[in-house]
């Protein structure tokens, strides 16, 4: 320790900026560098930290309502969990990478091998409650969270060696071995290691203008987690994560955000009040690892009220774009663009009062099967939910019009799931093949005739097709396509426009 007489010069503000790289002893002597970046205080209540500093360290450290300003570069392996009021903010290019960089390798016969690797994180979701298995064949361990990276490209975790070829890997967990294929010489190859970037149950947490990737967070995660009320997460870029990019919670703002290539989401989460403005979501899923049918796509929102989803730009996602399932309640998408999702383009299911207005869903629903009904595939999917409004929608060349299916009766938070008081008015329908209606498990007629749903005043650009609508036919007492005169003839579009090339 440095006498009284002795200390170095500006030791009354340790941590000023100038400090960390230009100060001397008041003896004469130099001073010890740091063995890794420190924080440095350059403002009140700012702490600006540099690559190779631990965010957690000085989260600790600091006080409630610090912000924290990150200098460009790489920050690996960081796990933090603020405390109320933080901000976390990232000059351009600073990154959190929960990648550990790979450098070290053997050859064994015709793979090359990174040993001395112990992370093995947990596996959600591996197998359905139906003992279907969630992940695809070429990709049997796609729950797995640990992930390979060569030169930012995604390789998929096969279950053998004997299967490891070019573009693939295996983790031997028991040997604490990765093998892959690819020549690593010259080269950036990464293992996600790290579970979460932020998480925690702190409230009014800023993060903003970061770049976040390469995080093994399992599947229904996220890479960011916003466990506490009134995060704000705005404009950062969210890739390349193995669960769910950003997940939000009560009062989260989500705006600006570019979320890309995720593995199981996009975005997702639950709670009160979030909103979730002017982001892009991407090639999640895609190349596609996981099997449709279960929870990947875009976005997936479960038990959330009052949610605004407005503004985003969702598109070549492998599943649906945007999506609420299972008890949302008072849901508002509006202003959306849709495009290019192998599922439904927007899709609201076993839920509650929703109000879908303004979007462009287009080319939406590619990836279902040709032998599956015609009307499957929509723009806009409704599925056994009650009290729901779409209208001024345009929907352009999706695999059909508007999706609307009741499953068979199940109950949920806020009473039975069905489709009940649908009004669907003043959208324009583009389909130049396929359907455009309403289906129902049971063909129960009462869907139909006395539960006050209802299609007016929409204007549909058709195809050749003959029958190009779907509802319950009187004359069959079943439900089947109909022609525009039957449609119309049960009450459906009496007002609504039907134009032919």
């Amino acid at each position: 320790m440095n006498s009284p007489a002795c200390r170095p010069r500006l030791a009354a503000a340790p941590f000023a900026a100038a400090a960390l790289f230009t100060f001397v002893g008041a003896c004469g002597e130099e001073p010890t560098r740091p063995s890794e970046p420190r924080a440095a205080i350059t403002a009140a209540g700012t702490v600006t930290l540099r690559p190779g500093a631990s965010i957690q360290d000085s989260v600790t450290k600091y006080a409630t309502g610090t912000t924290f300003l990150l200098k460009p570069g790489v920050y690996r392996l960081q796990a933090v969990t603020p405390k109320s009021g933080m901000s976390f903010i990232g000059e351009a290019g600073a990154v959190l990478s929960g990648a550990r960089l790979l450098t070290s390798f053997s050859r064994q016969g015709s793979y090359w091998v990174a040993s001395g690797q112990t992370q093995q994180g947990d596996r959600v979701a591996e197998i359905r409650a139906s003992g279907k298995k969630n992940c695809r064949p070429e990709a049997p361990r796609c729950a797995y969270p640990e992930e390979l990276w060569i030169n930012n490209a995604r390789l998929r975790h096969v279950s053998s060696l004997s299967a490891v070829a070019s573009g693939s890997w295996y983790f031997d967990y028991g040997a604490d071995k990765i093998y892959f294929a690819q020549d690593p010489t010259g080269r950036t190859v990464e293992t996600s290691v790290t579970p979460q970037a932020f998480k925690g149950a702190a409230a009014s947490v800023t993060i903003r203008a970061l770049i976040i990737e390469k995080y093994a967070n399992p599947f229904t995660y996220g890479a960011i987690l916003a466990g506490g009320s009134g995060w704000l997460i705005e404009n950062n870029q969210v890739r390349y994560n193995h669960g769910i990019g950003i997940e939000t919670g009560d009062l989260t703002t989500a705006r600006g955000n570019t979320v890309l290539r995720n593995l199981q989401l996009g975005m997702g989460g639950t709670g009160n009040g979030a909103l979730i403005d002017n982001n892009e979501v991407a090639y999640t899923n895609n190349p596609q690892m996981i099997e449709y049918g279960w929870s990947a796509g875009g976005t997936k929102w479960h038990g959330t009220q009052n949610l605004t989803v407005k503004g985003n730009f969702i598109h070549h996602n492998k599943g649906p774009g945007l999506w609420t399932d299972i008890d949302n309640i008072y849901t508002l998408f509006e202003y959306n663009r849709v495009e290019d999702n192998a599922r439904f383009g927007i899709y609201h299911e076993i839920s509650y009062d929703a109000i879908i207005r303004y979007n462009t869903s287009a080319r939406n629903g590619t990836d279902f099967p040709p032998t599956d009904l015609g009307i499957r595939g929509g723009g806009i999917a409704i599925r056994g939910s009650r009290n729901v409004q779409a209208y001024g929608n345009t929907l352009t060349d999706n695999r059909s019009g508007f999706d609307i299916a009741q499953p068979l009766f199940r109950t949920g938070k806020f009473g039975v799931y069905e489709v009940r008081n649908l009004d669907v008015h003043d959208n324009t329908v583009r389909i130049p093949r396929n359907l455009s209606g309403f289906t129902v498990a049971s063909n129960d007629p009462s869907f139909y005739t006395s539960k006050n749903n209802r299609f007016r005043n929409n204007t549909y650009y058709l195809g050749s097709q003959a029958r190009p609508f779907f509802w319950y036919k009187s004359s069959a007492s079943k439900q089947d396509s109909l022609t525009i005169t039957e449609w119309k003839a049960a009450g459906q579009d009496q007002t609504g426009k039907f134009i032919r090339p």
